[in-house]
């Protein structure tokens, strides 16, 4: 009989489940879910506008999804989308002053987040820990 305690599947989606939820309480005040702040965070670490290919290729999500979170983000006034001047097919994506106003606790919120996670855990065993998920993510 499968349970939680001898399916490593099982395992994995509920803890990615997890992951993705805890943030998410307080993201709501700042109007931003995990998948958001996800990528805000990931553009917010260049110091130049990134391609939405970028964006995708770092987040492994789909055209259609990517496009769909940064429209919302740009809705929210989070980010702006310029047309890339060397090639009209790609769009350019940078933070707006609301987004760099929120960096600082969106870092905290996920910071916070990893201590939680890993509290338990010491520094060898969360550099076993890491080690071992990249193993098997890479594969897959």
């Amino acid at each position: 009989m499968l349970t939680i305690d001898n399916d490593l599947g099982m395992i994995i989606t509920k803890l990615a489940k997890k992951l993705h939820e805890a943030p998410g309480h307080r993201l709501q005040a700042e109007e931003l879910t995990p998948s958001q702040a996800m990528i805000l965070r990931y553009i917010q670490t260049h110091d130049q506008p990134i391609s939405q290919r970028q964006i995708e290729q770092w987040s492994e999500k789909a055209h259609p999804t990517v496009n769909g979170l940064l429209s919302r983000l740009q809705d929210k006034g989070f980010i702006r989308i310029s047309v890339d001047p060397q090639d009209r097919r790609q769009r350019l994506i940078s933070p707006t002053a609301k987004a760099n106003r929120l960096n600082d606790d969106i870092h905290a919120i996920f910071h916070q987040h990893d201590e939680t996670m890993t509290g338990q855990l010491s520094d060898e065993e969360l550099r076993q820990l890491k080690q071992l998920l990249i193993r098997v993510y890479e594969s897959l």
